[in-house]
């Protein structure tokens, strides 16, 4: 065939291959949003993500940058509330207008946002155990809340391929 003889008979413009990382983000962090969006038929006049925090009404709308994919950014959440304690998720979805004023809406998306899990440092043996003596382990556990509810200590011994847990208690200063 020519080129005469291609007939492209989309003209809305296309949303494809829509991709949001961190894919779980914590609270602090900025959501990067890209997506491959294509008119066949014309130029696209403007690219825009539309964004809300789960159970608010109105969407909040930023321009999406081109380049190899339009990309734009959601603000972190702790931008939009106080209660970092109890995050909620985001909802996006991306509109694209072409040069014909031909409007395509993707999907809405939902984005996770989780909280902060407790850091574990100074991880720690207290002591030498003798044989048929406890070994005693010691660990500082933080979280942004600052309530660990229950804390484990998961080991093996050698050459066993059974694992074990017991249960850490908080020392008392």
């Amino acid at each position: 065939g020519y080129d005469s003889d291609l007939v492209i008979l989309l003209t809305e413009p296309q949303i494809k291959s829509v991709i949001f990382t961190p894919n779980n983000p914590f609270i602090d962090q900025e959501i990067t949003v890209r997506a491959n969006v294509i008119d066949y038929d014309g130029t696209l006049e403007s690219v825009k993500l539309f964004y809300k925090v789960q159970g608010d009404d109105e969407f909040t709308s930023v321009d999406m940058e081109s380049g190899t994919y339009y990309q734009g950014t959601i603000p972190s959440m702790d931008h939009f509330t106080d209660n970092t304690n109890d995050p909620e998720d985001f909802i996006f979805y991306i509109e694209a207008t072409d040069n014909d004023g031909n409007v395509t809406t993707s999907n809405n998306y939902l984005v996770e946002v989780v909280q902060y899990s407790p850091v574990i440092t100074e991880l720690q043996r207290t002591n030498t155990p003798n044989l048929n003596e406890r070994l005693l382990i010691r660990s500082k556990i933080t979280d942004i809340d600052e309530t660990v509810k229950s804390a484990e200590l998961h080991y093996t011994l050698d050459f066993s391929l059974n694992s074990y847990s017991v249960p850490m208690t908080k020392e008392t200063d």
